[in-house]
Formats: structure tokens, sequence, C-alpha cells
């Protein structure tokens, strides 16, 4: 009955940087990546599962590792309380009709 699933990552970046980063998500029988934009600011981003890929992680502990490059336009100042902070949601869409 599932039909797919988002999951909604609500990012703070307080330095001046920006990337495209990957997601990956791993745990038992699982090993996948999506990308993902790193934007200014606090912003939601999204990362959109397939059928096969929510399939996949029914019913098991997942982990999401973010990783890649970032650049700045000029110089970054960091202070050892700043940090990137992540937050994250699932959003699964199920079809409740009987085929």
């Amino acid at each position: 009955r599932l039909v797919n699933a988002t999951v909604f990552l609500n990012m703070t970046n307080p330095f001046g940087v920006t990337g495209s980063l990957t997601v990956r998500f791993q745990g038992p029988g699982v090993d996948f990546t999506k990308p993902l934009a790193l934007e200014l600011g606090t912003k939601t981003q999204t990362i959109g599962l397939s059928l096969a890929e929510t399939r996949s992680t029914v019913g098991k502990n997942i982990s999401l590792t973010i990783s890649g490059p970032v650049t700045a336009s000029g110089p970054v100042t960091v202070t050892p309380t700043d940090k990137v902070t992540v937050t994250t949601r699932l959003e699964v869409t199920i079809n409740t009709k009987v085929n």
C-alpha cells in the first residue's frame, strides 16, 4: 500500500557557503544516495523517494549522512559554536483503496 515517501530536511546554514551535497541512506540492505543543495540561511529541502527506495527502508534503522564540497565567495569565519543544523521529517503516502 506504500506509494512513496518524501524526506524533509530543515537546514540552518550560518556560514557563507553553498554546495551540491550528497545524502546517503544506509542501513541493513539499504544503500543509496540522493543529491541535496546546501543554501544560505534557513531552508527546507525535500528529497523524494521512489516506491522501491521507500519499501527498502520500512522497518529498518536508516542512517542519513550528508557530505560534499562547499564553496564561498570570500573568507568564512568559523567559531567553535557555529554549526549547520539539520532536522528531518518523513512523509509517507499510503494508498488506502483495496484493488
